[in-house]
């Protein structure tokens, strides 16, 4: 099975319409529409209501946060700057159980 796997670290003193952009020009250049693909990393989600906001937009974009929301920090901060997040596939192809950051 092929499957796309993306590491990236978007700006941190950008604001978060640019960490977004970044991701999306990412996911553009580097996945391919319906194959399965990972995508993990520092995505600095700093501003308030950051992380709640790029989950609702991931969810719309079919990708799935396997995060435990923004409860589950991963910085001194308690915040959740890194992230795993699955594009399972048009067939459903790519399933996860647990991860760990």
């Amino acid at each position: 099975m092929r499957i796309n796997l993306v590491s990236l670290h978007t700006e941190n003193k950008a604001n978060a319409d640019v960490r977004r952009k970044q991701f999306e020009l990412s996911v553009k250049e580097l996945t391919v529409p319906g194959d399965p693909a990972i995508l993990a990393g520092d995505l600095n989600t700093l501003s308030p209501g950051e992380g709640s906001a790029f989950r609702k937009y991931l969810k719309k974009e079919l990708f799935i946060d396997r995060s435990k929301g923004d409860a589950q920090g991963t910085h001194i901060l308690n915040m959740r700057l890194d992230w795993v997040l699955l594009q399972p596939g048009t067939d459903n192809s790519l399933l996860s159980k647990s991860y760990r950051v």
